[in-house]
């Protein structure tokens, strides 16, 4: 096992790409948020010990530790009992392939193989959104569409950084974008703010929506936007549709 836990920390620096993989580019500044905890101050700093790195959060010393330690709290393993399982975690998450095919194969037995779900809408649940900020490249992809930030704000739209689903078994799977594939997502809200349905949206990727929670049934994108009253009702294929079908008929 502490031969395994040396080559992860030689194939990513440290462990310090495994931290730019969960927390995203800004681990790599001074302070940053720790987005996991509904962090308000940049209260996080990585230190590097040696050849290895460590994240220190003043706000909460909980997620204190190297990158198995942090993994292990995003994923909620135990890593006394789970360290494998950890591990396991970051060759997937990381695409390191350190782990032989039979190694690999029963990991994603175990896991149930979270992308594998031939009808994702019934058999997820649970969500648990890791929402941050959208980036420039991110708002460059909307702005193709003739999208901006104020119509996405207004349709619900928010860009993750992961989002942990909850299957009807009781097993879970995490969703994580990337610079190579982002990962945004449509919000449904109970009227007061709170958020109580999901669908997210990964450009591609080959599972590209995922939804759970509670869903408006029929769904009907955009619906809530309607004015009381009106001449015409333009009627579209998809949420991109809806937001940027005004800038075409402008």
């Amino acid at each position: 096992m502490d031969g395994m836990k040396q080559r992860i920390l030689d194939k990513t620096t440290g462990g310090f790409d495994v931290f730019v993989k969960y927390f995203g580019e800004q681990c790599k500044r001074s302070t940053f948020l720790n987005v996991y905890r509904n962090d308000t101050r940049r209260s996080c700093t990585l230190k590097k010990k040696g050849d290895k790195y460590y994240l220190k959060d003043y706000g909460d010393s909980r997620w204190s530790g190297d990158c198995f330690h942090v993994v292990a709290l995003i994923q909620e393993y135990n890593p006394q009992t789970q360290f494998m399982d950890v591990m396991r975690t970051i060759d997937k998450e990381l695409v390191l392939d350190l782990f032989t095919e039979d190694f690999a194969y029963s990991s994603k037995r175990k896991e149930g193989v979270a992308v594998d779900l031939s009808k994702p809408y019934s058999k997820v649940k649970g969500f648990r959104p890791v929402f941050k900020e959208f980036t420039m490249n991110e708002k460059k992809y909307w702005s193709r569409y003739g999208i901006d930030t104020a119509t996405l704000s207004r349709y619900g739209v928010r860009s993750l950084l992961t989002c942990r689903f909850t299957r009807e078994d009781g097993s879970t799977f995490t969703v994580h974008g990337t610079l190579q594939s982002p990962l945004y997502c449509y919000t449904f809200t109970d009227g007061g703010g709170t958020v109580t349905g999901i669908k997210t949206y990964q450009p591609g990727s080959s599972f590209r929506f995922l939804r759970a929670g509670s869903v408006p049934e029929p769904y009907i994108f955009g619906a809530s936007c309607l004015p009381m009253s009106g001449d015409t009702l333009y009627i579209t294929g998809g949420e991109k549709d809806v937001m940027s079908l005004p800038c075409r008929l402008l």
